[in-house]
């Protein structure tokens, strides 16, 4: 992995989520889901997914590899879809860019 290709800016020794981690907290959230009314669990699936969306952006997510390299449509549409799997897949690849340790995607300009 290249210095120049990770992200510009970012603290490369930050703390990262591990890939385990999120899906613990997507599976215990998933169980506690399931013990509340229909219309919080839209809510918060709603939410969450508006929230990645909108994160996704700031952090300009398109510009690094990762199965997740949609622009916000497409993260918000993911998570809406298959929320268990997807959320927790972004968290987890935010964690990496935000930490510093995101890959760029070949011949990604420098912002």
């Amino acid at each position: 992995m290249n210095d120049e290709n990770r992200h510009q800016g970012a603290r490369p020794s930050g703390p990262q989520i591990q890939p385990w981690h999120a899906i613990l907290l997507a599976i215990i959230t998933f169980f506690i889901v399931f013990r509340l009314p229909g219309l919080v669990v839209v809510a918060l699936v709603l939410g969450s997914s508006a929230w990645a969306a909108v994160d996704s952006s700031k952090i300009q997510l398109k510009r690094y590899q990762s199965g997740l390299s949609y622009g916000p449509i497409g993260v918000f549409l993911g998570c809406i879809l298959l929320w268990i799997v997807v959320f927790p897949w972004y968290l987890v690849v935010r964690s990496r860019i935000v930490s510093g340790n995101g890959v760029l995607k070949p011949g990604t300009a420098r912002a």
